[in-house]
């Protein structure tokens, strides 16, 4: 059963990773392997955002996986592999703290830019 399991997602993986047709694809990928919790293969897909740079830090904006608000870092720190998680903080990931819906700290900044 395991092993059927793990064909599956070996299967789903590189499906994705051949897939080169915009980032989307490398960044389901790249959430599929902190879910499995490889970190060598973390960063062999890590170092495939040469060609889209900044995009490793987003979610998955049209993944059925993955909700868009997800990123990498969170998923890793939701999965508690710290290994994975050092590894995105070394590629300067970083968690935005979130706001209160009625925060008018958007406001501000655009008031004062």
């Amino acid at each position: 059963m395991i092993a059927v399991l793990l064909m599956g997602q070996i299967d789903r993986l590189l499906a994705l990773l051949i897939d080169r047709s915009s980032a989307e694809p490398t960044k389901e990928a790249l959430m599929t392997a902190i879910c499995i919790g490889n970190r060598p293969l973390v960063e062999f897909i890590l170092s495939l955002f040469l060609e889209y740079p900044g995009e490793e830090y987003n979610g998955c904006r049209n993944s059925k996986s993955f909700p868009p608000h997800m990123t990498p870092l969170m998923l890793a720190c939701i999965c508690n592999n710290f290994s994975i998680v050092q590894c995105l903080l070394l590629r300067k990931h970083y968690m935005q703290l979130p706001h209160r819906s009625d925060c008018e700290f958007q406001l501000l900044i655009q008031f004062f830019l």
